[in-house]
């Protein structure tokens, strides 16, 4: 057997291997949600109503949500584009190296591993993105980035990098992995995380079932939030609703397990009543808002910013189940599909067989397939225009074509 044959025969056996482990997490997570909903249609009603108001009014919320922040002592950047917002980050973390942060896509969208290469140690401990990184693979869920790898994979993974050995067994990995993560925490000078919802009113919600945000929020001197404008809403009363409908669509559960709200620095009040800041959670916030073209999304595809990023839509997605989240742009799935088309990576938009399934599954009800279609007639207008310039210009759809050699582009008739 050749070294090829050998490649493609462990290739068939990885991906039979996840796609075994992605039905059994998705089956089981439809048995959760079935348990844990009772009203669906009317939350999702709500959470739709939610979301087209405070997009409407994106801009007015950011002024307002700056304000409230700043007044409540948390330091605010409004970054345009990813440079600018990795500039933001590394001079919120100014000289410190040791830097712990939780599971944020935000952050993967601005490629924050770019603040390693500074001399900076960053270390993820989201169980799912942490051992993701040890295998050297890449999530593909927005909310189980890892639920493709078997224990064995992870195991090995672990065993290489902690030098001994690691039985393949869910809960020691778990445990195991907790107390690695947790003496990082402990070490750590700032704490890096997202935010699932912000409020105009000057509060930052985080919702995890794991426990490291709460750690990496508070123990740090530093805690540093990234977020998009698009997660603002005007109230909490609208946050806690986000919340729900995040924890019942991505994980199948009523409720998270924890819920942290953050309105600003630590600080007591307990000495001669003086309010001071910095007790025994973080002392200096700062909120990155990301803008890096949510502003033109509000503008030509607005209910792209309505998503909350539970990644439901994956679920039902057959394209999703056969390739496993490993194509589209910025995320996983057909969300990714969508914005591959809109940052001209128009070829992705035929992985989807425009089955209506993800907006069916969509908690905000977007309309992906019709993003997915006006895509693709794009593309068509686009491919159309070529191949009559090339008519004109050469008598051939192909361009300037030369004996023996194969054009660069072949057309579909």
């Amino acid at each position: 057997m050749s070294v090829f044959e050998q490649e493609l025969s462990r290739e068939i056996s990885r991906r039979k291997s996840a796609k075994g482990a992605v039905a059994s997490v998705v089956d089981e997570y439809y048995a959760k949600r079935a348990e844990a909903s009772k009203n669906e249609e009317e939350m999702r009603s709500k959470l739709r109503e939610i979301k087209e108001k405070s997009i409407a009014d994106m801009d007015g919320l950011v002024k307002r949500a700056k304000a409230s922040f700043e007044r409540n002592g948390i330091k605010v950047i409004i970054a345009k584009d990813a440079g600018e917002a990795l500039k933001a980050i590394g001079g919120a973390i100014g000289s410190d190296k040791q830097i712990v942060k939780s599971k944020s896509n935000t952050c993967k969208e601005i490629g924050l591993e770019a603040l390693e290469r500074e001399g900076r140690e960053i270390t993820e401990t989201d169980t799912g993105d942490f051992v993701v990184k040890l295998v050297g693979e890449q999530g593909i869920h927005q909310v189980i980035p890892a639920m493709h790898l078997t224990p064995g994979q992870i195991a090995e993974a672990m065993g290489k990098k902690m030098k001994k050995k690691i039985p393949a067994d869910p809960e020691k990995i778990t445990h195991e992995l907790a107390g690695y993560l947790r003496e990082k925490i402990k070490g750590a000078e700032v704490g890096i995380t997202g935010a699932n919802v912000l409020t105009a009113s000057g509060e930052i919600v985080l919702i995890e079932n794991e426990g490291n945000i709460s750690l990496v929020s508070r123990i740090p001197k530093k805690h540093i939030v990234v977020a998009g404008i698009e997660k603002i809403v005007p109230t909490l009363d609208d946050a806690m609703h986000v919340v729900r409908c995040a924890t019942l669509w991505g994980t199948g559960r009523p409720w998270p397990v924890y819920l942290s709200v953050i309105s600003g620095p630590s600080s007591t009040g307990d000495i001669e009543n003086e309010l001071v800041k910095g007790a025994q959670g973080a002392y200096d916030v700062t909120l990155v808002l990301i803008d890096n073209g949510r502003s033109r999304l509000q503008k030509e595809s607005p209910e792209m910013l309505y998503c909350i990023n539970c990644g439901a839509c994956n679920n039902l997605c057959p394209a999703y189940r056969q390739v496993l989240g490993f194509f589209g742009a910025r995320y996983p799935g057909p969300k990714g599909i969508v914005y591959a088309a809109l940052e001209g990576q128009g070829k992705q938009n035929y992985l989807c067989n425009v089955c209506s399934n993800c907006e069916f599954s969509c908690p905000a009800g977007i309309s992906l397939p019709e993003y997915i279609r006006k895509a693709r007639g794009k593309l068509k207008m686009e491919t159309d225009s070529e191949m009559i310039k090339k008519i004109r210009e050469f008598g051939n759809p192909f361009g300037k074509v030369e004996k023996g050699k194969i054009p660069d582009k072949l057309y579909c008739c």
